[in-house]
C-alpha cells in the first residue's frame, strides 16, 4: 500500500503531457449477503455515501484510492461491517505513456485510477441458530394499547404488524402491515408476551398456523420453520 501511496504522489507530481485517458469516475458494484439475503447495506467512501436497500443488488460509487466500506444489517442479526480496497487500473500505467504524465495525476486525483471489486460480499448472517427461539419476522404492538382498539373487532387481545421484515417469515406467509393477530395454533394471542411465549415453546421444525384479521375478513397464515425477528 506505501508503494502505491507513494506512486501516486510521483504521478500527480510530474508536469507535462496530456489530458487522462483512463476516464471513469464512476464504477457499479453488487452487493450481496450470501447468508442473509434481503439486508440493507451503507456503501462509502472519501467521495461519498451510497445505501442498498436489499441485497443483492447493485449501485453506482465513485472510484478512489481509499477503502470501500460496506456496512450491512437485517432485523435482529448483528450488523456487520467490512473494507474493501481499490486497486490501480493497468490502463493507469499505459496512461503516463499516452495520455501524458498529466493526465494520470488527474486519474490518481479524481479516482479513476482505481477499481473495486465488481463484487462485494459481506459475511452477514441472519440464519436461525439451532435451540434459539422461533421468530416471525415482524414487530407488532399490542392490540389493548391502541386508543379506540381496531375497527372491526370487538376484542381488545391480539396484536398489531407495524414492521415486515424482508425475506422473514411473516412476509413468506404473507402477513402485511396492519393484520392483526389473533390464534397461534388454535390459540388465543392476548398480547405480544404471549406471543412469545408461543414462539418460545414451538418446535422451529414444525409449521404452524396463525389466525388474523385484515380489512374487515379473518384469514390463516401458514409458517414453515425457518428465520425471521420478532
Amino acid at each position: 500500500m506505501l508503494g502505491r501511496i507513494l506512486q501516486a504522489l510521483a504521478v500527480a507530481s510530474l508536469v507535462g503531457g496530456c489530458a487522462s485517458i483512463v476516464g471513469g469516475q464512476n464504477q457499479s458494484i453488487s452487493v450481496v449477503t450470501p447468508d442473509c439475503p434481503g439486508a440493507a447495506c451503507r456503501i462509502s467512501n472519501d467521495k461519498g455515501r451510497w445505501y442498498v436497500a436489499a441485497t443483492p443488488a447493485s449501485v453506482g460509487v465513485n472510484r478512489s484510492f481509499a477503502d470501500l466500506v460496506v456496512s450491512c444489517s437485517k432485523g435482529s442479526a448483528p450488523p456487520v461491517t467490512q473494507a474493501f480496497p481499490s486497486s490501480t487500473k493497468g490502463l493507469a500505467y499505459g496512461n503516463i505513456l499516452l495520455g501524458g504524465v498529466i493526465g494520470a495525476g488527474v486519474d490518481v486525483v479524481n479516482g479513476a485510477a482505481y477499481d473495486y471489486p465488481i463484487e462485494v460480499s459481506v459475511p452477514l448472517d441472519c440464519r436461525p441458530v439451532d435451540g434459539a427461539p422461533l421468530r416471525l419476522g415482524c414487530r407488532v404492538q399490542d392490540v389493548a394499547e391502541i386508543v379506540g382498539g381496531i375497527a372491526g373487532l370487538s376484542s381488545h387481545q391480539g396484536v398489531l404488524v407495524t414492521w415486515i421484515d424482508t425475506g422473514g417469515l411473516a412476509e413468506v406467509a404473507g402477513l402485511r402491515v396492519g393484520d392483526v393477530l389473533l390464534e397461534f395454533n388454535g390459540q388465543v394471542i392476548r398480547d405480544s408476551g404471549l406471543l412469545r411465549q408461543m414462539l418460545a415453546t414451538h418446535d422451529r421444525l414444525q409449521v404452524f398456523r396463525v389466525r388474523y384479521f385484515r380489512s374487515g375478513v379473518f384469514g390463516d397464515a401458514v409458517f414453515t420453520a425457518k428465520g425471521g425477528g420478532l
